[in-house]
């Protein structure tokens, strides 16, 4: 089973900081080859519906959340890239809700709140609750993660990636906070990593065998964030 960690904000960031200044980069690095940056469309997709569901909100409309929701049940429908389990209870953070959420139920609530009872967008919404309904238990899940990372503390999802093939992941957070991305393979070196401003990262890297990675979201905000974990 693979395993989503959760490890307290001063001791990771210094574990962060002794790994990056120390960090042997031997087996993969030769591995970590230039690869042309190509966004896969998952990413893409999964970019398009935070934008769809920040305007809904912001505008209280109800369309913007459902088609958020379609492209969300559309990636569900992928092959299984990520797998985590939560260990310990997760911590209520001081803000009391996402700036921009990726859960689809909630989309699909909140949508029906706002479409007032039109017809047309309620049927829509029943459809793909069905939609969703008949997804649950299929082998393979979802095609991403929705997760939470609490102030300054980091969550590691352990990820397998084919080697000698593009690996892409992403991270697309509620808007709150600052978001960091590492990946690290199962040596503990340190492989590729984005530190941008904001809270999407992306890296593009070619793994040098067959094998788990540690994926790291690490968030430097004083506030819980609530992201979206997408690989290619």
């Amino acid at each position: 089973m693979k395993t989503n960690l959760f490890r307290s904000g001063s001791s990771l960031i210094l574990v962060f900081v002794l790994m990056l200044t120390s960090a042997n980069l031997l087996a993969q690095e030769k591995g970590t080859l230039q690869v042309q940056k190509q966004v896969s469309p998952e990413i893409e997709y999964m970019t398009l519906a935070k934008q769809l569901v920040q305007y809904g909100y912001d505008k209280q409309q109800a369309l913007p959340l459902v088609n958020a929701a379609q492209i969300l049940i559309d990636l569900s429908a992928g092959a299984l890239k990520v797998e985590s389990t939560k260990r310990g209870e997760s911590k209520g953070g001081t803000k009391e809700e996402a700036d921009v959420t990726l859960d689809v139920q909630k989309l699909l609530t909140d949508a029906e709140a706002m479409a007032k009872n039109d017809k047309n967008i309620t049927g829509i919404i029943k459809s793909l609750r069905e939609q969703t309904a008949a997804s649950r238990g299929r082998v393979g899940g979802p095609g991403y993660v929705i997760d939470k990372v609490q102030a300054s503390q980091a969550n590691i999802h352990e990820v397998n990636f084919t080697g000698g093939e593009a690996a892409e992941v992403a991270v697309v957070g509620d808007g709150s906070t600052d978001l960091d991305l590492y990946i690290m393979d199962e040596n503990g070196n340190l492989i590729t990593m984005d530190e941008s401003a904001g809270d999407e990262c992306y890296v593009l890297w070619k793994p040098n065998w067959t094998g788990v990675f540690y994926v790291t979201v690490l968030n430097r905000g004083s506030v819980w964030n609530q992201y979206a974990l997408v690989t290619n």
